[in-house]
């Protein structure tokens, strides 16, 4: 029976850490009203992504409480659930990464170990030193998924703004730590991180005219207008 319940628990920790990000985008998608007026001339209020569903109505009220709930629980509590949950068992972790077994294990050394297994896949690709990384990953994805919800479409430049620091503390983060357990996993996801910051600015200096497309489709340097 115990085995039982671990399993359901570690199963159902994987499919919230799987559907994180989209569980929180979803939730926010409830939450976000915007005010639109009729033909009278008089504002009311319908889902910025569904249009045809209009908010403070009973039943948009239910979902929207549901909503905050789930973005409570999910959105901010589990990612600070899991550090907490890891930080408690740091020395227990870091055994299990860096492979050490002891030989006078106790029987409360053994059932730690058994626990800190059930939730492997959290830090099994890490250092270590940096056992919680993949809770910063959760927190750059809710960071990327709350700008795309909440900043409007219009204000796209400011969206890249954002977005462009949360990739670049990432990135130093990532310099700074480095958390995976070779010097490879390091560069790539290194390399990854860059890619995607010179992506975001070099469009934004698209849209600010900064720099041109040129006709072969290269990026013109030379053009400020």
């Amino acid at each position: 029976r115990k085995r039982l319940a671990r399993m359901c628990a570690t199963s159902s920790l994987v499919l919230a850490w799987l559907l994180y990000a989209a569980i929180t985008q979803e939730a926010y998608r409830v939450v976000h009203c915007v005010s639109i007026a009729d033909a009278g001339g008089k504002a009311r209020r319908w889902l910025r992504d569904e249009l045809s569903a209009e908010c403070d109505t009973p039943t948009h009220g239910r979902v929207f409480v549901v909503a905050i709930a789930v973005l409570v629980l999910v959105g901010a509590l589990l990612p600070l659930g899991l550090f907490a949950l890891m930080r408690r068992a740091r020395g227990t972790i870091r055994a299990l990464i860096a492979g050490e077994a002891k030989s006078n294990a106790t029987a409360a050394d053994r059932a730690a170990r058994l626990r800190a297994r059930a939730y492997r896949f959290l830090y099994d690709r890490y250092a270590p030193h940096a056992y919680y990384w993949e809770v910063c990953i959760m927190a750059r994805k809710a960071a990327l998924v709350t700008v795309l919800s909440l900043v409007p479409a219009e204000e796209g430049r400011m969206r890249v703004w954002i977005g462009l620091g949360v990739l670049q503390l990432q990135l130093v983060a990532q310099l700074v730590v480095r958390p995976y357990r070779t010097a490879l996993q390091n560069r790539l996801d290194t390399l990854s991180l860059t890619a995607q910051f010179v992506s975001l600015f070099v469009g934004q200096a698209i849209g600010l005219g900064i720099v041109a497309p040129s006709d072969e489709g290269g990026v013109d340097t030379n053009s400020t207008d």
